[in-house]
């Protein structure tokens, strides 16, 4: 492997955000082979990379990266989901975030902030009958998406609200496969392949997440609980699929490289 004499500059901000110049950017950066991560190597650190040397800034937009075109970044051999959007939840019933985690998240140590925890950390699937456990259900033509347990109702997002943030954000899809690598102790990625998909539908999502195919993620955290430093860290739900289901939601898909 060569060595990384200097760091790749990032493409300037686009003046158009047509696919073709999206193309365009992919196969330059593709052609500079090794690229080398900002910030420090977490799960997202590659995507959000990408997005810079592309000339994007940074954000936790409802709407698609760029222009009318969601990005996402999946590394070849990695069976990590893709998120689509995350969801905030109206609570009924004197239901909260806080009180959630603590009455179904589960006590451990944790080993990264060598702490008691008590932690909330599911994979939610759609159910139109009650079970004992967390579910979410989203009727067929109409109603609401609720979260449950049981016959209890726990929290609820408006219908519109869910197709909106769908429709918005993932229009049209563009996955870039990479090859993550490390070189001179650095890491980084090289791109591979970028796939297009377009033509979607709100159906289309309901009939994945009634498949289970598509699952909700929910991500909470109580830190040093029951003492004077409890912490609570909400890192949100949202829907989550692998990159076989996404594709499965559009029936028009082009190789961009």
């Amino acid at each position: 492997m060569a060595s990384m004499k200097k760091r790749i500059k990032p493409l300037e901000p686009p003046q158009n955000y047509s696919i073709e110049e999206l193309k365009s950017r992919l196969q330059m950066l593709e052609s500079k082979g090794f690229l080398p991560i900002f910030g420090q190597n977490r799960n997202s650190a590659i995507g959000e990379s990408l997005e810079i040397y592309l000339g994007l800034k940074i954000n936790s937009s409802r709407t698609a990266d760029w222009g009318d075109y969601e990005l996402k970044t999946t590394s070849i051999g990695s069976n990590r989901k893709i998120s689509l959007f995350n969801v905030r939840w109206e609570f009924q019933n004197d239901y909260t975030a806080l009180n959630l985690v603590k009455q179904y998240g589960k006590k451990h140590h944790s080993k990264h902030l060598d702490l008691p925890v008590i932690r909330l950390d599911w994979s939610i699937v759609h159910s139109i009958l009650p079970i004992d456990e967390l579910y979410i259900n989203l009727p067929v033509n109409d109603g609401s998406l609720t979260l449950n347990y049981a016959e209890r109702q726990i929290a609820l997002v408006e219908r519109a609200d869910v197709q909106n943030w769908f429709i918005n954000k993932f229009k049209n899809l563009v996955i870039v496969e990479v090859k993550k690598e490390k070189v001179d102790e650095v890491d980084g990625f090289l791109i591979q392949n970028a796939f297009l998909y377009r033509d979607t539908s709100f159906e289309n999502l309901i009939a994945h997440i009634h498949t289970q195919e598509i699952r909700m993620a929910f991500k909470l955290m109580l830190i040093q609980p029951g003492t004077p430093n409890e912490k609570f860290n909400n890192r949100g739900s949202g829907f989550r699929a692998s990159q076989r289901v996404m594709s499965k939601l559009y029936s028009y898909k082009e190789k961009l490289l």
